[in-house]
């Protein structure tokens, strides 16, 4: 072998060997991959209202206007009950043409219907049948919801995190002492969440109703569960 050839070799090896022991260097730890799960019922706090006007008039800009105005009334008795502004948001604005068919294909026109609604965030649950209920007094034709939910789950759902990691932990620890090992550290955490309601009552969508006051209807905000799950893996040492 030349001498040249020779000194080419011993670079090439001086260049591959770190990456191939590099390669060799496999992470064999032993472990242990388990699932926690905990769940906390809270009750509900807050819910949204949908709340809508139309109005039918012989031009768009007719309708429109009608609909504007009765859509102000709806939200002045919106706020009269207590509700922020920034918790009334505007929702949908449309103008759609009515028509007859008639024969031939044709059509006549029946007018113009507007209609306009806004969605309402409810911080005083006891409040949103009185809200409902003023709302349609002001001229709301349409009602739905109450859609309850908790504004702040933040720390109850830190709760359920924590005591679903005990949870897995124990679960590691349970078969790390079948299997005669000593559980070591954690390696990885993932998490995932869900919330879901549980016996969430609402009062039923509400069409306008043109006659004498009525008396608000009976609104129950109900509890949701929060769940929250955890992927863990742990070490195993002898």
């Amino acid at each position: 072998m030349s001498l040249r050839r020779l000194l080419a070799l011993i670079a090439l090896f001086a260049i591959t060997a770190p990456a191939s022991a590099g390669a060799q260097d496999v992470d064999l730890r032993r472990r242990i991959s388990v699932t926690g799960t905990s769940s906390t019922v809270v009750a509900n706090d807050a819910a949204r209202l949908t709340l809508g006007v139309s109005a039918t008039r012989p031009t768009a800009k007719a309708s429109l206007g009608a609909a504007s105005r009765s859509m102000q009334r709806v939200v002045g008795s919106v706020k009269a009950s207590g509700v922020a502004a920034t918790d009334i948001r505007t929702q949908t604005i449309s103008v759609s043409k009515l028509t007859t068919p008639l024969k031939g294909g044709r059509t006549r026109s029946r007018g113009y219907r507007a209609t306009q609604s806004i969605r309402v965030v409810v911080h005083d649950i006891e409040r949103a049948g009185v809200i409902v209920q003023r709302a349609v007094g002001a001229g709301a034709t349409r009602v739905s919801g109450p859609a309850f939910f908790v504004s702040d789950a933040s720390r109850s759902y830190r709760e359920a995190l924590a005591l679903a990691f005990d949870d897995a932990k124990a679960a590691a620890q349970a078969l790390a002492d079948r299997a005669g090992a000593r559980l070591g550290p954690v390696l990885s955490i993932q998490e995932s969440t869900d919330s879901e309601p549980v016996e969430a009552f609402s009062a039923a969508p509400s069409p306008a109703a043109a006659e004498a006051p009525a008396p608000a209807p009976p609104v129950q905000a109900g509890e949701s569960r929060l769940e929250a799950s955890v992927s863990v893996v742990f070490e195993i040492v002898d």
